[in-house]
C-alpha cells in the first residue's frame, strides 16, 4: 500500500507542475478537494524548504547527522 501512495503522489507531483495543479490521478484515488491542496501545499513547502537550504549553504545540525540521507554513492 505504501508503494501505491508513493507511486499516487509521484505521479500528482509530476502532473502538478505540468498541468498547474490539476490532477486526474489524485481524483481516481479518492483524493479531491482539501485532500489535494494538502498535497500541494507540502510539495510547496518542501520545495521552498530545498531550495532555501541549498542557496544558504544550510549545515545539518550535529544532533541530526545520525538521521541525515546519504545518496546511494555515499553510504557507509
Amino acid at each position: 500500500m505504501q508503494n501505491l501512495y508513493k507511486s499516487i503522489i509521484a505521479r500528482f507531483s509530476a502532473q502538478a507542475v505540468s498541468r498547474l495543479g490539476w490532477n486526474d490521478a489524485l481524483a481516481v484515488a479518492g483524493y479531491k478537494g482539501l485532500k489535494h491542496m494538502d498535497l500541494l501545499a507540502g510539495m510547496a513547502a518542501k520545495t521552498f524548504s530545498n531550495n532555501t537550504n541549498h542557496v544558504a549553504d544550510a549545515t545539518l545540525h550535529l544532533s541530526l547527522l545520525r538521521r541525515a540521507w546519504l545518496a546511494p554513492n555515499e553510504a557507509k
